[in-house]
């Protein structure tokens, strides 16, 4: 697939309330820090959290600000399905953050092959806690690996290559399917011939013979009867499985317990949102003083943690890193 599709006319964007906001890029598409610049001019510094450490970009001569507190610059792109800190100068007012509109994504599929305990990620469609639990919870090992953004309602665009693989990986589920059924199909025909000659031969060979006893009269439906019986039970047997635990799904099927908690930055109040699929989990949460939420929008960044162990109850309270 090659050649450049069309950029809506309207900019993809998302608005920015407080000092501190926890973003994503608004569409599919890369930006590279030295261009916020022409995005929006009144931020401060913006970070993302890569490898387990912090990185920022600033157009401020002042870097030391940050290098002397052991940071490093960030010198490579903001990638779609990241999610990231925008700091704005003060006084604070509200900045709209807009890019070409290359179509939205969820980046959903990638919570599947994350491994650390505290992940990043962003959003350019809304979705659903439950979404996000679902999809974190995905054994991606009984799946095509290679499936790193879940990319939806697209309008063209020059994004990302690895956001198309999702695309690819739909077609290859929709192909197996299709497959399956053509051998299925195949193999039902295949065997009403076969029983359609045998049934005719037999009734040449009694014809022919001048077997015309109301013996073999009886005889013919009952041999009709089996046959039309074994073709049922055939038919049964190779209908593709109705539900079992161990096959793949093509949705997210939630084999894995590993989610502890979702949270989202309320920008305008500084504070956090917390949500937890674990009811323990979700009462600490309350008594902690955390306000739940039930989804997250378009151009917003969230932090899924996650339990290696299989096993989110035994993670002790903690806020999502801070720098």
């Amino acid at each position: 697939m090659s050649g450049t599709l069309p950029v809506s006319s309207t900019p993809a964007s998302v608005t920015m309330s407080g000092s501190r906001n926890l973003v994503s890029l608004p569409a599919y598409t890369t930006i590279a820090p030295a261009s916020f610049e022409s995005q929006f001019s009144a931020y401060k510094a913006v970070w993302v959290h890569r490898s387990g450490a912090w990185q920022f970009y600033t157009s401020s001569d002042n870097k030391t600000v940050y290098t002397d507190k052991g940071y490093t610059e960030l010198v490579s792109s903001i990638e779609s399905g990241e999610g990231f800190w925008v700091e704005l100068n003060s006084p604070v007012n509200p900045t709209n953050f807009e890019i070409a509109n290359y179509g939205g994504y969820s980046a959903l599929a990638q919570l599947s092959s994350m491994t650390s305990e505290w992940n990043l990620v962003g959003t350019a469609k809304k979705i659903t806690v439950e979404e996000i639990t679902q999809a974190a919870n995905f054994d991606q090992t009984s799946e095509d690996e290679s499936n790193t953004l879940g990319f939806l309602e697209n309008s063209g665009g020059n994004g990302p290559p690895s956001g198309m693989q999702i695309s690819n990986y739909e077609f290859e589920i929709a192909a197996n399917e299709f497959g399956q059924s053509s051998r299925i199909t195949l193999l039902l025909a295949i065997l009403i011939l076969v029983s359609a000659s045998l049934m005719w031969y037999q009734r040449f060979l009694m014809e022919r013979n001048g077997s015309h006893s109301a013996k073999s009269r009886l005889r013919r439906p009952a041999l009709q009867i089996a046959f039309a019986a074994g073709m049922i039970m055939l038919a049964v047997a190779c209908a593709p499985p109705q539900s079992d635990s161990t096959s793949s799904t093509f949705d997210f099927a939630g084999s894995y317990d590993r989610v502890h908690s979702v949270w989202k930055w309320d920008d305008v109040n500084s504070k956090w949102l917390a949500y937890s699929p674990k009811t323990s989990i979700a009462q600490e949460l309350v008594t902690q003083g955390y306000s739940t939420f039930g989804t997250v929008e378009k151009g917003q960044g969230y932090w899924v943690r996650l339990s290696a162990s299989g096993v989110p109850t035994s993670l002790s309270f903690a806020e999502p890193p801070a720098f």
